[in-house]
C-alpha cells in the first residue's frame, strides 16, 4: 500500500496534470519539495484521523489520510497556480470510489480553502490546500 500523498500524486499524473518528478515545469513531488522546478506541485502526508474503523470480523478496514498540496511557481506566474488549482480540484475533489493499485478511496475531499502560504527566498509563490479521503482495504 502507497503512502496517501503518492496515491493522489498518481491520480494526478493520470490526470494529465504532472508528471512525476523530474526538472521540468509541474513536476509533481511526494513528500518533498525540491528547489528546482521553479513550478511544481508538492504533496505532503499530513497526520491523519484517529477515527479508524475495523469491522466486527475484520473483513473491512477504513482509514482517514491527510495531505497537503501545496503549488509554487514565481510570483509573476500566479495565474498559472490559479489554472493548476482549478485542474487538481477538478480531477479529485469530491470524487467517488476512486481505485488506485489495490485500495479504494472512498470520497477525496478538500477539507481547507486553497490560499497563498508564503513567498519564498527565490520570489517563488506557493499556495496550499488540505485534502481528506475515506481508504478502504
Amino acid at each position: 500500500m502507497n503512502v496517501f500523498s503518492k496515491d493522489i500524486a498518481d491520480l494526478l499524473v493520470t490526470a494529465g496534470i504532472g508528471a512525476l518528478g523530474g526538472s521540468s515545469d509541474w513536476g509533481i513531488f511526494v513528500n518533498q519539495e525540491p528547489e528546482a522546478p521553479d513550478k511544481c506541485i508538492t504533496i505532503i502526508d499530513t497526520d491523519g484521523s484517529v477515527d479508524n474503523y475495523i469491522s466486527e470480523d475484520n473483513a473491512i478496514e477504513v482509514d482517514y489520510p491527510t495531505c497537503q498540496i501545496r503549488i509554487r511557481a514565481n510570483v509573476q506566474d500566479v495565474n498559472d497556480i490559479a489554472d493548476k488549482y482549478a485542474a487538481i480540484a477538478t480531477a479529485i475533489n469530491g470524487q467517488l470510489s476512486t481505485v488506485v493499485g489495490t485500495i479504494t478511496y472512498g470520497v477525496i475531499s478538500k477539507t481547507t480553502a486553497f490560499e497563498k502560504l508564503t513567498i519564498d527566498e527565490s520570489a517563488r509563490v506557493i499556495y496550499v490546500q488540505n485534502y481528506r479521503a475515506s481508504r478502504i482495504y
